[in-house]
């Protein structure tokens, strides 16, 4: 039986342990192909004080254009950073085109944090996210994204127990992806949670874990690789998002322990093994 595919489009970043440079070994170390569509090369991800990058929509629409003339099929698309509307317009088309065969489609919809949309977008980027959202089985947005797609006032820090939060993953499913996964919500003193909104269920999912450090580069585009790759293997949302608070304890106490720079992501490579299929 030949190893689950999944087409990966977004960045990749020299420095920073996000986009490509996470998804793939965690995608690899899961049992499932990475096969990376980039959007960018950074020299570092953009949490920098300044950073070079080169956008690759010429080579994003030759490599779909490729993979489409080859018939290429994949058990499911991931995307992640994008650089401008019309790479989130290739991203659907393929997405349309894998769809066909039944890929699974995971959306991270990297636009915003902290409240507010990040200074090189504008709304004709969420209105392409919501777009891409559309078409999406799962997406994993944080509460800033989630918002912007919603359509709601940002709330500032609310408990993963608020009936707001699960009106807003109920508002997100309602724009076409059957699972909401919002990350990185408060919950009881000293823990942080990821919560899922399962609209086939109406289910309610709140993973806690210890809250450790601040904020780290890539964190969300590790949780969309563990997600896709997890359902992949045929395992339960919780299931998947408990792995990804194991990994993440880890990684960051490691990280805190090293005194690292937090903009250059968590040390997630030693624990890698933790996400390796039993047996």
């Amino acid at each position: 039986m030949s190893l689950p595919r999944v087409a990966t489009i977004q960045d990749i970043s020299g420095i920073g342990r996000c986009s490509l440079t996470a998804a793939i070994p965690v995608l690899s170390a899961m049992g499932v192909q990475a096969c990376p569509l980039p959007t960018a090369v950074l020299s570092n991800q953009t949490g920098f004080d300044s950073f070079a990058c080169v956008s690759l929509s010429e080579q994003l629409a030759s490599s779909i254009s490729e993979w489409r003339k080859q018939g290429l099929r994949f058990d499911a698309v991931s995307t992640g950073f994008l650089m401008d509307a019309e790479q989130a317009g290739l991203a659907g088309s393929f997405i349309d085109y894998a769809k066909s065969s039944g890929s699974l489609v995971v959306v991270d919809p990297v636009m915003g944090d902290e409240g507010s949309l990040y200074s090189v977008f504008d709304e004709r980027m969420c209105q392409a996210f919501r777009s891409l959202a559309a078409k999406a089985d799962l997406i994993t947005p944080n509460l800033t994204e989630a918002c912007l797609l919603a359509g709601v006032d940002y709330p500032g820090e609310v408990d993963a127990q608020s009936p707001l939060i699960w009106e807003i993953a109920g508002r997100l499913c309602e724009i076409g992806p059957a699972t909401a996964v919002i990350t990185g919500i408060q919950g009881d003193p000293g823990e942080i949670c990821n919560i899922a909104y399962i609209l086939r269920d109406d289910r309610r999912v709140c993973v806690s874990n210890r809250k450790i450090g601040g904020s780290y580069s890539g964190t969300g585009d590790i949780l969309t690789a563990i997600l896709t790759a997890g359902i992949l293997r045929g395992e339960d949302v919780e299931v998947s998002l408990r792995l990804v608070g194991q990994l993440f304890e880890k990684a960051i106490a490691r990280s805190l322990s090293e005194r690292a720079d937090p903009r250059e992501g968590v040390a997630f490579e030693p624990y890698l093994h933790l996400l390796n299929i039993p047996g």
